[in-house]
């Protein structure tokens, strides 16, 4: 199975690249210690609802960059990514439905529903110690508990991918790859060689 995003390429079922790389953690966690995870979430998350809110009605409907996911789609699959990393850690409010087919539809609560999930991830993890060297995500079934860290650095790689992705305005986007540029590259390569 591979996740229908370009941002999700690795199949899932891949063990070769999701063998445990203790050097290459290390390594990656020692960069990683001026790294905060939970302000770099903080941020993911301002970024996600900051695209979210400026993209016009009548543009949901348009295909993304994700070839065959429509914006809706894309908003959606954040939606659900991050309600799952929240679930993780608190054992409650797993999402029901696939992230992977997400719904191509947009109530009327959508963006409230975006917005209360974004604050009940940043609670979840708040409430870990930052020091945590064991914590709960999505990934547990192939990764096992990552740091705190790591966990809230991908759970902020999630949220600002799919912000980029959708973001229709240039400017922002080269904002951001200069603000968190360095943070997203330590967590993506820590994160894919875990």
């Amino acid at each position: 199975m591979t996740r229908g995003d370009p941002f999700h390429t690795t199949p899932i079922g891949d063990r070769r690249k999701v063998t445990v790389h203790a050097q290459c953690v290390s390594a990656y966690a020692a960069r990683a210690t001026s790294l905060d995870g939970l302000k770099l979430l903080t941020d993911s998350h301002g970024y996600l609802r900051t695209v979210v809110l400026g993209v016009p009605e009548e543009r949901w409907g348009e295909p993304s960059p994700c070839s065959e996911w429509t914006a809706r789609q894309v908003l959606n699959h954040a939606r659900l990514d991050q309600q799952a990393y929240g679930a993780a850690i608190t054992g409650e409010g797993m999402p029901t439905s696939n992230p992977f087919q997400p719904e191509d539809a947009l109530g009327s609560g959508s963006f409230a529903e975006l917005d209360a999930v974004l604050a009940s991830v940043a609670a979840a993890w708040a409430s870990v110690p930052a020091d945590a060297e064991k914590v709960s995500t999505p990934l547990d079934p192939l990764l096992g508990p990552l740091p705190h860290w790591l966990g809230a650095g991908a759970a902020a790689l999630d949220a600002g991918l799919h912000a980029w992705v959708r973001d229709p305005v240039g400017d922002r986007r080269e904002m951001y790859g200069e603000r968190f540029g360095e943070g997203q590259v330590v967590l993506a390569r820590g994160y894919s060689d875990v």
